[in-house]
This record gives C-alpha cells, sequence and structure tokens, in this order.
C-alpha cells in the first residue's frame, strides 16, 4: 500500500478518534452492509433474469422443427 495511502487511513482515523484497527473495522461493516442492501435491491431483478434465461433455453426457436 503506498504511503499516501497508509496516512490518509491514519489522518481520518485520527479525526474519528479512533485507532486505525477500528476505523478500517468500522468501514469494513458499512461497506459490506452497503453491498447487502444494494443485493436486497436487486435480487428481484436477478431472479427475473434468472427465469428468462432459464425460459429461452426451454422454448422452441424458428427453425428447430427442420430436419437435416
Amino acid at each position: 500500500m503506498p504511503a499516501t495511502v497508509r496516512d490518509r487511513i491514519r489522518e481520518h482515523a485520527a479525526d474519528a478518534g479512533l485507532d486505525v484497527s477500528t476505523f478500517l473495522t468500522i468501514a469494513a461493516q458499512a461497506q459490506r452492509d452497503q453491498q447487502d442492501r444494494v443485493r436486497k435491491i436487486f435480487e428481484p431483478f436477478e431472479k427475473a433474469r434468472v427465469e428468462a434465461e432459464e425460459e429461452a433455453g426451454a422454448g422452441i426457436w424458428a427453425g428447430d422443427d427442420i430436419e437435416a
């Protein structure tokens, strides 16, 4: 990790009154919570996409009944 990144993390942690470990733990938890919210929002769309792909794969396509 570049020194400039480490220094910024230390500065932000100090500004928050936290040690670096606690600061990074809180940041990781916040990131996880955000990802969980995004997954929950997009879950119905992902389910619909999967169902549509399954239906499309099971359908009869033009030309399927043509024998070679």
